[in-house]
């Protein structure tokens, strides 16, 4: 970053999901109970991401799908960002004709969870307890 005068990642909202996503219980525990603000995990990741955002100016501050966040793979805005492999297509677009971009397993700690698919049932549909039945069976892990 001193070399080059280029942030070292994108931003602390896009780090904080690679970083968060490695915790086994962040938030809440399986009976619903909020340890969001106790939990000395989160506590430390909020840290030290924290001092690399702040303190040691490594972040370029940008919000992860913002304008800005897309324009920057255009001018050198960011040296690093966290990448699954459905990430792939954004940075071909968003990088079009910029060379030097490489993709590489290197996140500390190895990868996460960001999710999947969801399932919902509008409360204004009318067959609502079979949608909720055909759901359960559907992520049951014996439909898997």
């Amino acid at each position: 970053m001193e070399a080059t005068d280029v942030p070292w990642f994108s931003g602390s909202d896009n780090v904080w999901q690679g970083m968060i996503n490695q915790v086994e219980v962040p938030y809440e525990t399986e009976d619903g109970e909020i340890i969001a603000d106790t939990n000395d995990e989160v506590r430390s990741l909020y840290d030290q991401l924290l001092e690399a955002s702040v303190e040691d100016e490594l972040s370029a501050g940008l919000s992860q799908w913002s304008g800005d966040w897309s324009d920057a793979f255009q001018r050198d805005g960011f040296a690093t960002m966290l990448c699954p492999g459905w990430m792939l297509g954004v940075i071909e677009g968003n990088a079009a004709g910029v060379e030097g971009w490489d993709v590489a397993d290197v996140f500390p700690g190895g990868g996460g969870n960001w999710g999947g698919s969801y399932l919902t049932v509008p409360t204004q549909g009318e067959n609502i307890e079979a949608a909720k039945e055909l759901a359960a069976w559907l992520t049951a892990p014996s439909s898997r």
